[in-house]
């Protein structure tokens, strides 16, 4: 079964309720977060331009540009996403020299 091999997350009925749920493209965009950061308890190395940066247990390690691509939008958009994001304390964000640590707040909830 590939689907054990690679985790889940829980969903709560309650995101029904979240401002989320009202834009689907902001919703899948967190979806998105939660299924890439790490979910293992182990701290990860990620190489980014020949630097390496640590990446634990709900986080992820990438650049804007990284997001953009993936998501089909500009990086001033992930990056006001991101600050959305914040400011709800749902995430916390460093600006690392050559990329951007998110951490997703309460991961373990999910």
């Amino acid at each position: 079964m590939e689907n054990k091999k690679l985790g889940y997350i829980s969903i709560y009925r309650s995101i029904k309720t979240h401002w989320l749920w009202d834009d689907p493209v902001k919703l899948r965009w967190w979806l998105d977060i939660l299924l890439s950061v790490n979910y293992l308890d182990v701290v990860q190395k990620v190489n980014i331009n020949f630097e390496l940066f640590e990446c634990g247990r709900g986080q992820s390690v990438k650049t804007l540009n990284t997001w953009s691509k993936e998501w089909k939008v500009g990086k001033d958009t992930v990056r006001n996403f991101f600050k959305l994001l914040q400011k709800d304390n749902m995430i916390k964000i460093e600006n690392l020299q050559k990329c951007t640590r998110i951490t997703v707040c309460n991961y373990d909830e999910y």
